[in-house]
């Protein structure tokens, strides 16, 4: 049976129109602020307690540590707008809160609560009262405390004056840092540590509790907790298999936190083993399918850590479209359970083979390069690599190209004349085939003309025919052509080298099969 908290102002003028107040709150789930129940409600000089309407009880009052002494009294404020919670205990656990949440100013004229009061309408049973801090505020954990367990006998017992006390927020920052000369100062160049859980022991037992206040270090390994309540706590850093901490000595600090005190620079120095990874190279094109792209994948595995890493290391490839590593996510390649052993600095490099799923949608993807390892990793944030370029994924074709090198003829006195070309592989999957080159010497900076016509004919001067080749995407091969100049004159104004292949994906895009230069003039 859920039941409610009220909150608001007001008299009633008598117990039937409180109860209709009651009823209407409850059936229109009104949200009212909370607010506050005296010990009694008086009207017209006569007491009416909750049991007189047959109903029980748990009221109570939150109010404003004001002058910040730990303990309710005259100065205190009665504090509106807070939500209180009264969850039934049923064998020693919370079976749920039975009250409805109220927050804002809500609606009930004739509710007969005043500022800062709350009142639940609760069944003979055990209860266990807790309220959550507003905004910039702590709830006072002394005096009295954090939550409260109540037992209601009968219907005719009523739990009064339930109250807490609430104080202005304090707040710890500083930062985690990679203390690589372990001085315990974070030194220039020793970078944050992202990822750490700093944590308040509110009741210094020593254990992270539910309910100990906690914060996560950013990617500069700075934190803030927020919401610490007055009292002395110890600051603790959690603890990450293969880390150490290195200051403060003690590994933890003991603060004094006072209403609304902000204190900076609790920070925690620790060293430990850390591996991080980089994509140093992959091919910008891949196809979808079963090809695999055997011109694989450069990844470098580093250790940045302050001790040997000695264990299986391995090295997952994934496509995404964003930048980060998540369920979205495809893997296209993976090399597990890699023994390797690194000094502190020492770097290695791994060769990734990979296919793309047939799964996979076209389009454009970030490479994301992922470290995993037996060892401990103190520190998670570099175990993934996102390249900045994108991967074209597509489905396969093949794309062969020509063109000159960096020397279109190759001149040497007694040696026969030859043409240097560089094929290349434009495509996203392995060429396997033949090819044929022709060099032409041609008055025409093209093959317009066809060959045997009366109209500037071309003259072949070299040929390679039908020559197996096998090119991975996006490879180069520098091909020498001999060439005899046999019937050239010094009308012949251009050098023309044109490609042919065969395959069986054939050529995507022939119009890069070609490729012209001019005729040097001391051979014309």
């Amino acid at each position: 049976m859920r039941r409610f908290v009220e909150a608001s102002g007001g008299r009633a003028s008598n117990r039937s129109k409180i109860r209709s107040a009651v009823i209407e709150a409850m059936e229109q789930r009104v949200l009212l602020s909370a607010s506050v129940h005296p010990a009694s409600i008086s009207y017209g000089g006569n007491p009416l307690y909750p049991n007189s309407l047959n109903e029980t009880l748990i009221d109570g009052t939150v109010y404003l540590d004001t002058n910040n002494n730990g303990v309710i009294d005259a100065g205190d404020t009665p504090l509106g707008g807070q939500d209180v919670f009264v969850d039934q205990i049923l064998l020693g656990h919370d079976q749920g809160a039975i009250t409805e949440t109220f927050s804002g100013t809500g609606f009930n004229p004739l509710n007969p609560l005043s500022q800062g009061a709350y009142s639940a309408v609760v069944e003979p049973g055990t209860y266990r009262v807790r309220m959550v801090p507003g905004s910039g505020l702590a709830v006072e954990r002394s005096s009295p405390a954090l939550q409260q367990d109540i037992t209601i006998s009968t219907v005719t017992q009523t739990a009064e004056n339930v109250d807490f006390l609430e104080v202005a927020q304090a707040t710890a920052s500083g930062t985690v840092f990679n203390d690589a000369n372990h001085n315990g100062i974070q030194d220039a160049g020793e970078r944050g540590v992202a990822g750490r859980t700093v944590w308040i022991d509110l009741n210094n037992n020593g254990v992270f509790d539910i309910d100990d206040l906690s914060a996560t270090t950013d990617a500069s390994g700075n934190y803030v907790l927020l919401n610490v309540p007055p009292g002395t706590f110890n600051v603790h850093l959690s603890a990450v298999a293969g880390s150490t901490t290195t200051s403060p000595a003690a590994g933890q600090f003991a603060e004094t936190f006072t209403s609304g005190q902000n204190i900076g620079n609790v920070s925690f120095g620790t060293v430990g083993t850390d591996l991080s990874v980089a994509l140093v190279s992959a091919p910008p094109v891949s196809a979808i399918g079963t090809y695999q792209v055997k011109h694989s994948a450069i990844v470098s595995v580093t250790n940045t850590g302050n001790f040997v890493v000695n264990g299986l290391v391995g090295v997952q490839l994934y496509l995404s479209q964003d930048t980060s590593l998540d369920s979205g996510d495809f893997l296209i390649g993976e090399q597990l359970g890699k023994p390797m052993k690194l000094s502190p600095g020492q770097s290695k490099t791994i060769r990734l083979k990979y296919t793309v799923p047939s799964s996979v949608p076209t389009g454009n993807y970030h490479l994301l390069t992922h470290v995993v390892s037996s060892v401990s990793d103190s520190n998670p944030t570099n175990d993934t690599f996102v390249s900045t370029p994108t991967t074209a994924v597509s489905q396969p074709f093949i794309d062969m190209g020509v063109a000159y090198g960096a020397t279109q003829l190759i001149v040497a006195p007694g040696q026969p004349t030859a043409a240097s070309v560089v094929v290349t592989n434009n495509g996203n999957v392995d060429f396997k085939g033949t090819y044929t080159l022709k060099v032409y010497a041609s008055m025409d900076p093209s093959l317009a003309t066809v060959e045997g016509s009366l109209n500037a004919q071309p003259v072949v001067i070299g040929k390679l025919d039908s020559l197996k080749l096998k090119l991975h995407p996006h490879q180069s091969k520098v091909i020498t052509v001999p060439i005899v100049f046999s019937g050239v004159t010094r009308q012949f104004e251009f050098l023309i080298t044109t490609l042919t292949t065969t395959n069986p994906l054939g050529d995507n895009n022939l119009a890069n099969n070609t490729a012209v230069s001019a005729l040097p003039s001391q051979l014309q």
